[in-house]
């Protein structure tokens, strides 16, 4: 049977469940404008590197003024609504794979073996210059739990969830998110992937055995030769979002809020340069708000709950530029109707690459 049909959906407190009103930071003005081809620059090295890395900052490019530029041209927070996306699945009554095609997100039921260490021992930390990529790559590669249980886990839920995939990438590592972990919670608007292809060059996800002694360059080259080859049509990033141990749960301070694809404008995206996370910068994008944008969330997501949304879409055939994006924005916000004593949020989050047939 699939793994991927409706589940039955845990009952939520009413007062977590359905819509809410909430300010969500983290918009660019809609003013905000680019030539073709531009890039904002967001330098936020600074906050990783410690204080030699605060000095290098100040004391370094253009960089510095760019950012501080940027960062003008953010709005104050939007009056948003969020959705209960447990009811739009309800309402909607597809099957898992069919509302992921649609929504580009769907929350799917999975108890997992990871303990609290496994997810803390596999996180991967901002390295924003070659040499921390290196030391944390060589921590990794003695720590591979992620890999040795996870991945195993998860492997029939990505395949029944795109029954197109060929071939999978399980990376060694996480983004493990609060307290006690090296990440913090991502409270602004933003797409961690670009639209196309050259948007992938410092952020291309490879497991393939052999591939960790490889520059980057090496990497995306092999990664660009793959896409032309005839077994595949196609190329996906997953995101898999779960709330994890040691947190009790569920989520009810800062949840994940997703925005379907399908209500955001391709001229509404911003293009961004961002450094501070990985050796070289990585393409990302932001967004201008618009009212047609439709915002939802999974109240009271448990730990043994995924949320998966698709980060970074290609395939053959289709022509650039896009006439609209099939890839997630997305954001933590604060909920309103949180307690003040609610636990605070501890998750971490898998990107996989999928290529498809």
């Amino acid at each position: 049977p699939s793994t991927c049909q409706p589940l039955p959906l845990p009952a939520v407190p009413r007062k977590m469940s359905g819509s809410v009103n909430v300010k969500l930071p983290g918009f660019f003005r809609s003013d905000t404008t680019l030539e073709p081809g531009e890039h904002l620059v967001l330098d936020f090295s600074f906050m990783s590197g410690g204080c030699s890395g605060c000095f290098k900052w100040l004391c370094g490019s253009g960089n510095v003024r760019k950012t501080l530029k940027n960062m003008g041209r953010m709005s104050p927070p939007k009056e948003v609504v969020m959705h209960d996306a447990r009811v739009l699945e309800q309402q909607e009554g597809l099957s898992k794979r069919a509302f992921f095609e649609k929504h580009g997100f769907v929350l799917l039921e999975h108890r997992t073996a990871m303990t609290a260490e496994d997810w803390l021992v596999n996180t991967t930390a901002p390295a924003p210059d070659k040499a921390s990529a290196e030391k944390l790559d060589s921590v990794l590669k003695a720590a591979p739990p992620v890999v040795e249980v996870y991945a195993k886990e998860i492997d029939p839920l990505v395949r029944d969830l795109l029954p197109s995939a060929v071939d999978v990438e399980y990376p060694r590592f996480v983004l493990r998110r609060g307290p006690g972990g090296p990440n913090n919670y991502a409270l602004s608007v933003h797409q961690d992937y670009g639209l196309y292809r050259e948007d992938m060059a410092n952020t291309v996800i490879s497991a393939k055995e052999g591939s960790e002694g490889l520059g980057q360059k090496e990497r995306y080259s092999r990664w660009l030769g793959r896409m032309a080859s005839d077994d595949v049509s196609g190329y996906t990033v997953l995101n898999l979002w779960r709330p994890v141990p040691p947190m009790e749960g569920p989520v009810s301070k800062v949840p994940l809020a997703v925005c379907d694809p399908d209500s955001v404008r391709v001229q509404d995206t911003v293009p961004q340069n961002l450094f501070g996370y990985v050796p070289g910068g990585q393409h990302t994008m932001g967004l201008k708000f618009h009212p047609d944008q439709r915002w939802y969330f999974y109240p009271q997501m448990t730990k043994d709950e995924v949320l998966v949304h698709r980060q970074f879409h290609w395939q053959k055939g289709v022509p650039e530029p896009y006439d609209r994006i099939q890839t997630v924005f997305h954001t933590a916000f604060e909920h309103p109707g949180a307690p003040p004593n609610a636990e605070k949020r501890t998750s971490s989050e898998y990107r996989i690459g999928v290529w498809t047939r």
